[in-house]
């Protein structure tokens, strides 16, 4: 039967157990993946860009967000939107 095993990065961190971090971040990713808005921080992830690219998208409209309260949110769809726009406007060059 296989222990987990634990890490330590730093004197002053805790040991995290490095299975069980792992199916801790899968099923973080996995709630992530289920819902309809993402944080700014979650859409950049998504797109792999940096936060701060997304929060210039964000301004010049080219990525739709709403206001939830004072949080903004990026509904996943938007996410797609912008990627067939930028596929459809972006000339493709012939190798």
């Amino acid at each position: 039967m296989l222990r987990d095993r634990t890490i330590t990065n730093d004197a002053f961190e805790p040991a995290i157990p490095t299975r069980g971090r792992q199916r801790q971040q899968l099923a973080t990713q996995e709630r992530v993946a289920q819902r309809l808005l993402l944080t700014v921080s979650e859409a950049a992830q998504r797109l792999g860009i940096w936060r701060s690219l997304l929060y210039e998208l964000l301004a010049d409209g080219q990525v739709e967000s709403i206001h939830v309260g004072r949080l903004r949110r990026i509904p996943t769809d938007a996410l797609v939107t912008y990627i067939d726009q930028q596929r459809t406007s972006t000339p493709r060059t012939a190798d």
